[in-house]
């Protein structure tokens, strides 16, 4: 288990070059949330190493057992801070799609905030494999993922190896992925087919 992540989800344990805890960092409001780019990390951690973040903490499965079952409302709180970010409208444990809002800043070509969405979609999608109750994990990543494509068919904004990504991202389990030359690859299909975009804060 990696316990540094635990400590940080209990405020115990300070991220990044401004020493910042959980809910320092849940209470940023949107100009620090785009400026800094060492609490994603840490806030949807991944099995796979940052290329950005050297130090950045690695989820294995026990540490996402413990955050699926015992910090569900710390999760919660670390969705709806990027939700809040994004201008998603999306009301955890309620029926309906998600809303957003158009025209945003960040609604261009490769911005870095599109492979933040990965990052979130995939933490979502591991936290459900390991939850006796994984519908609230994986309705949100898919609702996140179905919002955004959507919003992005209605105004182009990402490229098409951006949307393979995010798609990728809610369907690849811990399985499913393989270290691949410092990039990451699905399991049996050609490195070459893989989509992996520049990426700074994966």
């Amino acid at each position: 288990m990696n316990q540094k992540i635990i400590d940080f989800y209990e405020n115990k344990h300070s991220v990044g070059r401004n020493n910042l805890t959980f809910d320092q960092v849940t209470k940023l409001p949107d100009a620090r949330l785009e400026q800094c780019h060492d609490y994603i990390q840490w806030l949807f951690p991944l099995p796979e190493q940052s290329r950005f973040m050297r130090d950045a903490p690695i989820l294995d499965r026990e540490t996402a057992r413990r955050l699926s079952s015992g910090y569900s409302l710390r999760v919660s709180e670390a969705i709806q801070t990027m939700m809040r970010f994004w201008k998603i409208d999306l009301r955890l444990g309620e029926d309906g799609p998600a809303t957003i809002k158009m025209g945003q800043y960040w609604m261009q070509p490769e911005d870095h905030n599109h492979f933040r969405i990965s990052r979130v979609i995939r933490f979502l999608t591991l936290l459900a494999e390991d939850r006796a109750k994984p519908v609230l994990y994986s309705d949100c990543a898919e609702r996140i993922l179905e919002v955004m494509v959507k919003a992005n068919e209605e105004k182009p904004f990402a490229t098409d190896t951006t949307v393979k990504f995010w798609k990728k991202a809610a369907q690849a389990g811990w399985d499913d992925y393989r270290s691949y030359k410092g990039r990451l690859v699905v399991r049996q299909v050609n490195p070459a087919d893989w989509p992996y975009p520049p990426e700074p804060e994966l």
